[in-house]
C-alpha cells in the first residue's frame, strides 16, 4: 500500500510517506525493532466533514494509514503490527479477557507501544446518539478497561494518550476542577449529578446557575488583564441573548453542547442531554457563556505552539444547538467579526501562547511522559480598548483532534517520536 497525502496535488512533492504491504493492518517481520498493537474501528465509516483536514477523522483509514506512514519513516521495515478491528463494545471486553489470559500477545521487540483508533462515549452502542454520522463509537468503560489491560501489561498507550491523561481530557472534569484557578483562565463550571437532574430538572438549573453566579467574581477570567468583555462589534456576535451552556463529557464535534439564556431553558437543555436513548453518563457540566467575537485554536506540539487559526460558530438555533462553523484568516476575521481590529487579533494570539504555556506545565503534572500534540482552543473577546483582547479557555482536545489546516506531517511525526 502506498499512502498519498491528498494535498500533494497542490504542492511540489507527491509521495508523503512509503509502506510495505499491510504495514496498516498487520506486518510481521523476523526481528522488530518495535511492535505495535493497532485496535481500529471494523464498522461501517461515513465519510466526515471536510474541516477534518487531510487526516480525516482519527477513526478512518486515512488518519491510521498517515500515522503508521510516519512509524515507517522512523522504524524502516523493522516493526511489527498486531491489528484488531472491533464493531461494539462487546469486541473490546473480548480482547480485554484476551489481554488477561495471555491470548492476545506483542512479538518481542525493545519497543512496545498500543494505538487506539476509536471514540469512547457515555452512550450505548446503537444509541441514535451515536449510530448515524461516522462511526467509530464504543461505551468508554469498555474502552478504557481494555487500555489499563494493555498498559498492565507494560505496553503503554501512544495514541491518543495514556489512558488517565486521555479520560481526563475527554471527561472534562478539570474545567470545573481548575476554574477556580485564575492562571488557567476559565469561565465559571460546574457539574450537576445526573440524580438531580432525574428528580427535579428545574431545581437543578436553579442550583447550578446560583453556584455559578457564586464563582462569577471576574477575577482570571481571561488572559487581558481582568477586563470585561466589550460589546461586540455588528456581524460579530451570535444575536440571541444566552447565559451559559450545558454540555456532556465524552462527546465529539459539539454534538452534546446546549446554549440557555435562563434556568428554564437550561432546565430544559438537561433534560434534553439526560434523556438521550442508551446516556449512561453521571454528571452535566454547566459553564457560563462568555461573549466572544471568535474562537482560537492552538495546535501545541511538543510543547510548541505551531499553528494556528481563528474560527466561530455563526449561529444558535432554537434549541441552543451551535450550527454554522467558519474559518477565516486573521485579516478577514477582524473584518468580519471583530470591527476590524486587526492588532486585537495579534494580542489574542500573543496572551493564548502564553496561556498555552500554562497548559502545558499543568499537563506536566499530569502526566510525567510529555505529551506530545495537543490543540488548545480558546475565546476571544474585545476589550474595548483598541489593539487589546481578552482570551478565555474553552477546551483542551486530544490528540485525535481535527486538524483542519495543520500539516499533519508534523502531528504524525511527533506522536511516532513519542512511541519511542
Amino acid at each position: 500500500m502506498r499512502w498519498i497525502d491528498p494535498r500533494a496535488l497542490d504542492r511540489p512533492r507527491s509521495l508523503v510517506r512509503s509502506l510495505m504491504p499491510n504495514h496498516a493492518d498487520g506486518y510481521s517481520p523476523s526481528t522488530p525493532a518495535a511492535a505495535f498493537l493497532a485496535v481500529r474501528w471494523g464498522g461501517p465509516l461515513d465519510t466526515v466533514e471536510e474541516n477534518w483536514g487531510a487526516a480525516n477523522s482519527s477513526v478512518s483509514g486515512t488518519y491510521a494509514e498517515g500515522l503508521f506512514g510516519a512509524i515507517h519513516g522512523l522504524f524502516g521495515e523493522s516493526y511489527s503490527v498486531t491489528t484488531r478491528r472491533v464493531s461494539c463494545s462487546a469486541d473490546l471486553r473480548q480482547l480485554t479477557d484476551d489481554v488477561h489470559s495471555g491470548k492476545l500477545q506483542l512479538p518481542k521487540a525493545p519497543i512496545t507501544a498500543a494505538l487506539y483508533f476509536l471514540w469512547p462515549t457515555t452512550f450505548y452502542d446503537g444509541a441514535s446518539a451515536c449510530s448515524s454520522s461516522s462511526g467509530g463509537f464504543v461505551e468508554e468503560g469498555a474502552f478504557f478497561d481494555l487500555l489499563r489491560a494493555v498498559e498492565g501489561r507494560g505496553v503503554p498507550t501512544r495514541f491518543p494518550h495514556p489512558s488517565h491523561v486521555y479520560r481526563l481530557l475527554l471527561s472534562k472534569e478539570w474545567q470545573a476542577s481548575l476554574c477556580t484557578a485564575p492562571q488557567f483562565c476559565l469561565p465559571p463550571t460546574t457539574r450537576l449529578p445526573i440524580s438531580a437532574v432525574v428528580r427535579d430538572a428545574a431545581m437543578a438549573a436553579g442550583a447550578a446557575l446560583r453556584t455559578l453566579a457564586s464563582m462569577d467574581g471576574g477575577e482570571g477570567r481571561g488572559g487581558g488583564g481582568g477586563e470585561a468583555a466589550a460589546p461586540i462589534p455588528a456581524g460579530g456576535r451570535i444575536e440571541r441573548p444566552t447565559l451559559g451552556v450545558a454540555k456532556l463529557g465524552f462527546s465529539w464535534e459539539g454534538l452534546d453542547v446546549r446554549a440557555f439564556k435562563d434556568q428554564a431553558e437550561l432546565a430544559a437543555a438537561l433534560t434534553a442531554l439526560t434523556e438521550q436513548e442508551g446516556f449512561f453518563g453521571d454528571t452535566v457540566i454547566v459553564q457560563s457563556y462568555v461573549p466572544a467575537c471568535c474562537e482560537l485554536r492552538l495546535f501545541v506540539v511538543d510543547g510548541v505552539v505551531r499553528k494556528h487559526y481563528f474560527c466561530r460558530y455563526e449561529v444558535i438555533n432554537e434549541r441552543g444547538i451551535f450550527g454554522g462553523w467558519k474559518h477565516r484568516s486573521r485579516a478577514d476575521a477582524a473584518s468580519a467579526w471583530c470591527g476590524g481590529d486587526e492588532a486585537a487579533l495579534e494580542d489574542a494570539v500573543a496572551r493564548a501562547t502564553a496561556l498555552a504555556a500554562v497548559w502545558t506545565r499543568w499537563l506536566v503534572s499530569v502526566c510525567a511522559e510529555p505529551v506530545p500534540v495537543v490543540r488548545m482552543d480558546v475565546l476571544v473577546s474585545l476589550t474595548g480598548a483598541a489593539g487589546k483582547a481578552r482570551v478565555t479557555s474553552l477546551e483542551l482536545t486530544e490528540a485525535g483532534m481535527s486538524m483542519f489546516a495543520m500539516d499533519t506531517d508534523i502531528v504524525f511525526d511527533a506522536l511516532a517520536r513519542s512511541c519511542v
